[in-house]
């Protein structure tokens, strides 16, 4: 039996309202297509449960869904008592208490809440981690892992080019301060264009002042990601 017929493969673009988790997922099924591996049974680890059959494991690619309550189909993995095997995977934090301003130091008088690692500890060691920060985590909780970065440095470099554009994608908060950052780089003499990371950042983006282009989603993987190749920064 072949190895693309062993293992389950967790999906996590489907569903995804993060667009960036689309391309993750493209770049991680082009890798396996490129070692020979295509045609494996796979679900929408976001909206839905983690289906029974006759699998050897399970994969998760990398996404930032381990984290508890992030999606259905990853937390109930354990269901399966099968071996999960995580690529490049990415927690979130907890926020961190506010502190208190005392002159040019800030105080914190309770500590930062610990993240839940309980998917993490689900997943067969060692834990293939997207960034350093869940790295460390991971590390300190004495889980052996790796760091491996994300896929999307994987992905091939065809119609990468430079149209001479700067390339504007948005975080979800301080939105008009965005705004104002990208009015400083246009100082450089490139014109801007943004990219929505989102579901709603282009409403969002709007209202906040952005007048510059604005890409969304179109569902077109081809095209979406064309704008980060030919993008001059």
């Amino acid at each position: 039996m072949s190895v693309s017929n062993r293992f389950l493969y967790a999906d996590f673009g489907g569903s995804a309202v993060n667009f960036g988790n689309k391309v993750i997922d493209h770049a991680t099924k082009l890798l396996l297509n490129r070692h020979g591996i295509s045609g494996f049974p796979e679900f929408d680890s976001i909206a839905g449960e983690a289906p029974p059959g006759a699998y050897s494991f399970v994969v998760v690619p990398g996404c930032t869904l381990l984290t508890p309550g992030q999606a259905k189909g990853i937390d109930t993995l354990g269901q399966l008592n099968l071996p999960v095997y995580c690529l490049a995977g990415n927690l979130w934090e907890p926020a961190a208490p506010r502190g208190h301003l005392l002159r040019s130091r800030i105080l914190h008088f309770r500590k930062s809440p610990e993240p839940d690692l309980s998917n993490i500890r689900m997943c067969t060691p060692p834990v293939g981690c997207r960034d350093p920060q869940t790295l460390s985590r991971v590390m300190d909780a004495g889980i052996p892992a790796r760091y491996v970065g994300c896929p999307t440095l994987l992905l091939p470099a065809d119609g990468a080019g430079d149209d001479g554009y700067i390339l504007f994608s948005f975080g979800r908060h301080h939105l008009r301060k965005q705004v104002r950052k990208a009015r400083v780089l246009e100082r450089h003499g490139r014109p801007i264009v943004g990219i929505c990371h989102e579901v709603g950042d282009y409403e969002r983006m709007r209202a906040a002042g952005w007048n510059y282009p604005l890409v969304t989603w179109r569902d077109d993987l081809d095209l979406y990601l064309s704008y980060f190749r030919r993008a001059h920064l």
